[in-house]
């Protein structure tokens, strides 16, 4: 078996979860995640994500590049996360944003929290 394999395993099992929880949830074939467990074949990135996510554990664990199974944030990305709950003009007015370590202006701001907003909206209608 995989590292990927082990660990796909036993992140599922510590959640409590069967495989057939798991098809249910994120709606990926029990038969198709017991090839994964088994190390027969590997999922693509899209699958690789919602189960790190439904597990509650990092990509980088699940591949083997870390031991930690938590997922971990920056300080930047924790602030974000913290946030998320304001409204855009609230994290408007309270929330300096950057990227590749340049300020946003108001506008870039702007069209980064709808490119968000649309996101979430789409990632919420497809639970």
């Amino acid at each position: 078996m995989s590292i990927l394999g082990e660990r796909l395993k036993r992140a599922r099992e510590r959640k409590g979860l069967s495989q057939i929880d798991v098809f249910k949830k994120i709606n990926i074939n029990n038969k198709t995640l017991s090839r994964y467990e088994a190390g027969g074949s590997e999922p693509d990135v899209d699958n690789l994500v919602k189960l790190a996510n439904l597990y509650e554990v990092s990509i980088d664990y699940l591949v083997g590049r870390t031991d930690n199974p938590k997922m971990q944030f920056s300080k930047e990305e924790r602030f974000i996360y913290d946030k998320l709950d304001l409204t855009d003009e609230e994290i408007m007015n309270q929330v300096d944003m950057y990227y590749d370590g340049m300020k946003l202006t108001e506008q870039e701001k702007k069209e980064f929290l709808a490119i968000a907003r649309g996101i979430f909206s789409v990632r919420r209608a497809s639970k």
